[in-house]
């Protein structure tokens, strides 16, 4: 598959959702449904600030559904270098260690750029590059069902299982899991909504 020429430029797609709302799901599904001509995807959770002069106990409570977690100036820039038709150097995190490792992923300027994650549509920079916005609407309940899960599961964070019947999201994660204390910070621009799925449509991110 060869990246776009310099006269074509990628078309960028913004799919942004609360955490575990099944954005990833989604768009990895519009990347293979636009492949031919050919599709990338760019998680914004590859962009998470590293913490290795953390302590645990600072770990545990650090908000990483804040903005702020995020390392959006480098983000921008990889994404700028897609919408000029160049390659990108996607840093790789790991969330069990909450540090980069030493390698990327190369991203090519394919005809589509699939930009997934808390808060593509936050970022005013960011955003002014998405020609179609899309925003995952699914309930709190469901998100905070599977977040438990896979923070479990995925990301080895045992300790969270004691929260498993815990009503209060907020009081299970320290924080609230749609990935922000206000909506608007995922919502920003208009985007197109899917609508609300239950709880049996399947694995989410």
């Amino acid at each position: 598959m060869e990246p776009v020429s310099d006269v074509k430029r990628p078309y960028f797609i913004g799919i942004a959702g609360g955490s575990c709302s099944g954005k990833t799901t989604i768009a990895r599904g519009v990347v293979r449904r636009l492949t031919p001509p050919g599709a990338a995807l760019v998680s914004i959770d590859s962009y998470y600030r590293g913490l290795e002069s953390a302590a645990p106990e600072d770990i545990d409570r650090y908000n990483f559904d804040d903005p702020a977690a995020l390392d959006s100036t480098l983000l921008l820039s990889h994404l700028r270098q897609l919408a000029a038709g160049r390659a990108a150097d996607i840093p790789v995190y790991d969330f069990k260690t909450h540090k980069r490792t030493d390698r990327t992923e190369r991203v090519e300027a394919l005809a589509y750029i699939v930009v997934e994650g808390l808060f593509p549509l936050h970022w005013d920079e960011v955003r002014s590059l998405l020609r179609t916005r899309v925003f995952v609407d699914v309930p709190h309940s469901v998100c905070l069902e599977r977040r438990l899960r896979r923070d479990v599961v995925e990301r080895g964070r045992e300790n969270r299982l004691g929260n498993v019947g815990q009503p209060d999201p907020v009081a299970a994660f320290g924080r609230d899991p749609r990935g922000s204390d206000s909506p608007g910070h995922l919502r920003k621009g208009q985007p197109e909504r899917l609508p609300r799925a239950g709880a049996g449509h399947g694995r989410s991110r």
